[in-house]
C-alpha cells in the first residue's frame, strides 16, 4: 500500500509535526499517522491509530501557542463508515480531546475535514467540503 505525508507544521521549539497516512496492506486499509521530529529529523514520538479493517488519515496539522498539536482528518472503527475528526494532542502526543462528526462514505469523510489552523485568539479553524449540495465548501471555528 501507499503511505504518504499529508501535512507538516513546526512548534515553538523548532520540532516538526508530521501527519499523514500509513498503509497497512494492499487491501487499501490505512492508519492515521502522527509524528514529532526534532529539527534535525530525529523521531521524538509517533502514533499510529485506526481500526485494522478501516480507513484513517491525518489531512492537516497545526500547532497552538502552547505547542499542542491539532489534526484534521478521518477515522474508521471496525464495521462503521469513516467519520471526520478534529483532534487535539498534548506536546507529548497524548490525546486531549476529539470532535467527531457522524460516519459517512469514505470519499466524503476524506474530503470533509481537509485543513486546520489556529487563530490568534486560540480558536481552531477547520475547513473542508460537505457531501451535501454538490460539495459546498465550509469553515467552522472551535474553541477549547
Amino acid at each position: 500500500g501507499l503511505s504518504q505525508a499529508n501535512a507538516l507544521a513546526r512548534d515553538s521549539l523548532g520540532n516538526l509535526i508530521l501527519g499523514g497516512i500509513l498503509a497497512a496492506d494492499e487491501g487499501g486499509r490505512t492508519y492515521l499517522y502522527l509524528a514529532k521530529l526534532t529539527a534535525s529529523g530525529n523521531k521524538v514520538w509517533s502514533k499510529v491509530e485506526g481500526a485494522p479493517s478501516g480507513l484513517s488519515a491525518v489531512n492537516s496539522v497545526a500547532v497552538t501557542v502552547d505547542d499542542d498539536i491539532v489534526t484534521a482528518g478521518y477515522m474508521q472503527t471496525s464495521g462503521a463508515e469513516p467519520r471526520p475528526v478534529l483532534r487535539r494532542y498534548s506536546p507529548d502526543g497524548e490525546l486531549r480531546w476529539e470532535r467527531a462528526l457522524p460516519p459517512m462514505p469514505a470519499a466524503a469523510a476524506a474530503a470533509h475535514m481537509k485543513s486546520v489552523a489556529v487563530d490568534t485568539d486560540g480558536g481552531i479553524v477547520v475547513a473542508g467540503q460537505s457531501p451535501e449540495n454538490g460539495g459546498d465548501i465550509w469553515v467552522r471555528k472551535y474553541f477549547q
